[in-house]
């Protein structure tokens, strides 16, 4: 008898009107472990699939060995997805389960939650739309752990969606959630776009892929691949540009990169920047986030400024503000994690002071990690103070302030040396551009349409 007459449903789904996927049929052959799904898709689109038993998910980490036409972009027509269950859910007694397969389509600038980019050199050969893959969930991702494997912090460059279109919320903070100061003073932002942000800081072996010409600039040497990188200035992430004051629209000539929009310098003085490789590998506009990017996506829809979304003066569970920042954050105050300048060197492991491995502390609600402490990272926008009025994607002033040379930009998050109260998802600092510290790395924006 065949197995899938006694369990298999199927269902369809569809993230809007259009597109359509429609004639989902489930089956498994008399003696064999495979189970297809076959669906009609109407137009190309961004196809998922999950698995359901008694209308509840099974769960990403039980078919993250699917194949065929699901998880990237996939051409209209009758496509099948291929699992073996026995690979990913060796317990389960399929005969004793009813299974509904849930095929999803997603129009392209509304994707899915999780992007996953593959940045190996074995691939570097194939185009970019063939290493790019699209999930639901965290744990859907084809390696144990989902998410949390390694291979996310190594030979992939991980994303998580953040819903920010046309939405408002109050970027900067008040006295009582933290002191106030003119630099992030509270005020409603509203973001037009959807946005994916790394789910880690970028790390060095990620940086080693993007083939820049200084391939670890980074302080840390000891067991180095999955810390994040760090100093790194804007002229090794976005090209060396020299700065003019004479500089105008009109004469061609540009200050600072960006001066306006996301511009980066392709290539010159045999530099070959980062953010450029990024996105020829990615074939995608990634950036650095914008300063109200970066906070939006710290907060993960919560008030507060620690993670948990409280403040930082209040009493949770018994734990004061900094017992439960060092949760999130590797900072100075890290339990017994010694960083003081003097004792602390590059050969320093991850697990005794500096930077921290990616990942090595609680994520926030959106399963982003690091966005306290470990290193600060840089944001787009060059420093300005805060005001109180309402503003729509602000990017802060475009270019330095009148006679300033220092070239500043906002970073964000607190670093590895820095107190719990500097990790706080609200405050706000400034680097000049031209410097590297080994305190300041970078993690990766996408702007969705």
């Amino acid at each position: 008898m065949k197995l899938a007459s006694l369990v298999f449903a199927s269902a369809v789904s569809c993230a809007m009107a259009q597109p359509v996927v429609d004639n989902v049929v489930m089956r498994q052959a008399e003696g064999s472990c495979m189970v297809t799904v076959d669906y009609t898709l109407s137009e190309n689109a961004i196809v998922t699939v999950d698995f359901l038993t008694n209308g509840v998910s099974i769960g990403g980490a039980q078919f993250n060995n699917v194949a065929g036409d699901v998880h990237k972009v996939v051409a209209a027509g009758n496509r099948k997805i291929f699992w073996r269950p026995e690979k990913s859910w060796p317990n389960v007694r399929l005969r004793e389960v009813p299974i509904t397969a849930k095929v999803t389509a997603w129009a392209q600038n509304t994707p899915p939650d999780y992007m996953l980019i593959r940045i190996d050199t074995e691939t570097s050969h194939l185009p970019a739309e063939q290493r790019t893959t699209y999930y639901e969930t965290g744990d859907a991702l084809p390696f144990p752990g989902g998410v949390k494997n390694d291979l996310c912090k190594t030979d992939y460059l991980v994303f998580r969606k953040c819903p920010a279109a046309n939405v408002t919320f109050r970027l900067g903070t008040n006295s009582k959630e933290y002191n106030d100061s003119v630099n992030w003073i509270g005020h409603l932002v509203t973001l037009t776009n959807d946005f994916y942000i790394g789910v880690y800081e970028v790390t060095q072996r990620q940086y080693e892929y993007l083939g820049t010409t200084k391939p670890r600039p980074s302080y840390f040497t000891a067991d180095y691949a999955m810390r994040p990188v760090e100093n790194v200035s804007m002229i090794l992430l976005r090209g060396w540009c020299n700065y003019d004051a004479s500089a105008t629209p009109e004469n061609g000539k540009r200050k600072y990169w960006p001066e306006s929009g996301h511009d980066i310098l392709e290539n010159d003085s045999g530099t070959s920047n980062a953010l450029w490789r990024v996105r020829a590998i990615t074939g995608q506009m990634f950036d650095l986030p914008t300063d109200a990017q970066w906070e939006f996506a710290a907060r993960a829809g919560k008030g507060g400024v620690i993670p948990d979304g409280t403040g930082l003066w209040d009493t949770v569970g018994g734990l004061s503000g900094k017992n439960r920042m060092i949760k999130y954050a590797r900072c100075s105050n890290s339990g017994d994690i010694s960083v003081s300048s003097s004792n602390v060197t590059a050969t320093t492991p991850p697990d005794q002071g500096g930077t921290a491995k990616v990942g090595s502390y609680e994520p926030n609600a959106w399963g982003i990690y690091d966005m306290g402490g470990n290193v600060y990272e840089w944001c787009l926008d060059h420093w300005s103070v805060f005001t109180t009025e309402p503003q729509i994607d602000p990017w802060g002033p475009v270019s330095p302030k009148d006679g300033e040379t220092s070239k500043s930009r906002v970073i964000r998050g607190g670093g590895w040396n820095t107190g719990y109260d500097n990790c706080t998802v609200n405050r706000r600092e400034t680097k000049n551009a031209l410097g590297g510290y080994n305190y300041v790395g970078f993690r990766l924006c996408l702007t969705l349409p």
